[in-house]
């Protein structure tokens, strides 16, 4: 009974509103060497639906841990944040814009609109920093809310191509090598396609529940996703079907994080950290670090970054626990 409760509460939560999962603490690494946050502050919100809202977005330093910049923006609703290598820029996707901002937290250039982006959702920057992906929800009227994920030149914010689907778009994630790009959805449905052709490849379904977050492993051949009852699965895309599903009864996964090979991170709804092993799906440990609001990876997979609800960053090494060694 209790398992059935939390499913129904989990997916209302997603089905009735698609950004709910993404106005909370939010990561994106920065040259290898900084970590951007986001905290939405305030939010005003008319008819059921956030208007504007006060973020404070922060800027952590790998070595120390400390924050070294912070500035409060006025966003509407904060859905992605992604980093553009080549201009060294913050993308942020607000609502029906995107917009960017410098290493030192200012406005830089006009907010991306292209007349044709929806209630966004997700943003992610292909590996070569060519492109923006934006994931988004879009209401027709009389007509049930549906997904679309639009491609933006990076250079000129103008949209090279779409693709529409017949449920709300919640996360995105890019293979390693770009060949791939994944599509998580409300309906449970992982779209993965082929990003040179635009042709859908796989179309992986885990019906139970909406999909929250998606990540590739490093081989590209493994896809994890975060579903909306707090499971994690480990997908096989060679062969199109699940390998294992994690979800332990006295708890659920609120967030979830990929580093190399051998690492699955979760942030649980205890607000601890659970360590999982890449390719079995057992458990290695649960860390020590208590409150924990968002978690990131390092590049090297090898560096967990957790920060707690009194706003410290922690860097905790993984290498010992690569061959599966314990606290």
């Amino acid at each position: 009974m209790a398992d059935k409760l939390r499913f129904a509460f989990m997916t209302l939560v997603l089905l009735s509103y698609p950004q709910a999962a993404s106005t909370q603490e939010m990561l994106c690494t920065v040259q290898g060497s900084r970590v951007i946050t986001s905290e939405v502050m305030s939010m005003l919100v008319t008819s059921n639906r956030p208007t504007t809202g006060k973020t404070s977005l922060r800027v952590w330093t790998f070595a120390d841990g400390k924050c070294e910049l912070e500035a409060e923006r006025e966003l509407t609703l904060l859905s992605g944040l992604a980093y553009h290598e080549p201009t060294r820029k913050i993308m942020a996707g607000d609502k029906h814009r995107v917009l960017s901002f410098t290493q030192d937290l200012m406005p830089v250039g006009e907010p991306v609109t292209d007349g044709n982006l929806d209630e966004i959702s997700a943003i992610y920057c292909s590996p070569d920093a060519k492109f923006i992906f934006v994931g988004s929800s879009r209401a027709e009227r009389l007509k049930p809310l549906a997904g679309r994920v639009t491609c933006l030149d990076s250079n000129t914010g103008k949209r090279v191509c779409q693709w529409d689907f017949s449920r709300p778009v919640i996360c995105l994630a890019y293979s390693p090598d770009g060949a791939h790009l994944a599509i998580g959805m409300t309906s449970g449905a992982i779209e993965v396609i082929q990003v040179k052709s635009g042709v859908i490849s796989r179309t992986l379904d885990d019906s139970r529940s909406g999909v929250r977050a998606v990540c590739f492993l490093p081989n590209g051949n493994q896809l994890v996703s975060l579903q909306g009852d707090g499971a994690i699965v480990m997908w096989d895309l060679d062969k199109g079907e699940s390998r294992y599903r994690i979800l332990p009864e006295d708890r659920f996964a609120t967030k979830v994080a990929v580093g190399s090979q051998h690492f699955i991170a979760s942030l649980d709804s205890d607000s601890q950290v659970t360590l999982w092993q890449a390719a079995t799906g057992k458990q290695i440990t649960r860390l020590k670090h208590k409150a924990v609001r968002s978690l990131i990876f390092h590049p090297d997979g090898k560096t967990l970054f957790v920060l707690s609800s009194e706003s410290d960053l922690s860097a905790i090494s993984l290498r010992d626990f690569e061959h599966g060694k314990k606290e």
